[in-house]
């Protein structure tokens, strides 16, 4: 090992490396225009939606089971319904 540091690697001095943090301004803005806010709304609505969905599936599940008598695979009621709608 060297003094400053681990075996191998080179030694920047403390000056430069304070030089080159304050002279790196990172990447640029990104600018969000009017596309970007008439899409993430929608996008947002459309997610609620569909779990307000399928929450009301989960509930009436019971009722569809019961009804059809399909045993253990009650699992292909939900995922049928949430494929085909």
């Amino acid at each position: 090992m060297t003094a400053g540091g681990i075996a191998g690697t080179s030694q920047v001095p403390v000056a430069d490396s304070v030089d080159n943090v304050e002279s790196d301004k990172g990447p640029p803005a990104f600018h969000r225009g009017w596309p970007f806010w008439a899409i993430f709304p929608a996008l947002s609505v459309t997610a609620l939606l569909s779990a307000v969905e399928a929450t009301v599936t989960s509930t009436a599940l019971p009722t569809i089971v019961a009804d059809l008598e399909v045993g253990n695979n009650y699992t292909w009621i939900v995922n049928a319904f949430l494929l085909t709608r």
